[in-house]
């Protein structure tokens, strides 16, 4: 996705419904921004269609992981803020 510099980035993760809460792990990783540098925090996921957020902490790798629930059609949603340049 592309974002304008201090607005949110949110990445999409389609699945299947799943037939038990299925755990994801995803990774944060450099591209044309760099993590810590153009990225600010809270990094939040949603498993409900981004009605709710819940905070998350990448590990200095920058994976992290999310639990979609049981017969959900959601997905992942990951919300990673931006840093306005100065």
């Amino acid at each position: 996705p592309q974002a304008e510099e201090g607005k949110a980035l949110v990445y999409e993760v389609a699945l299947d419904a799943p037939k038990a809460d299925t755990p994801v792990e995803l990774t944060l990783k450099n591209g044309t921004a760099t993590l810590g540098t153009d990225t600010g925090k809270p990094v939040e996921v949603s498993v409900d269609g981004g009605k709710t957020w819940t905070e998350v902490t990448p590990d200095a790798d920058g994976k992290f992981s999310a639990t979609v629930p049981t017969g959900s059609d959601k997905g992942v949603q990951v919300k990673v803020p931006t840093v306005t340049d100065t």
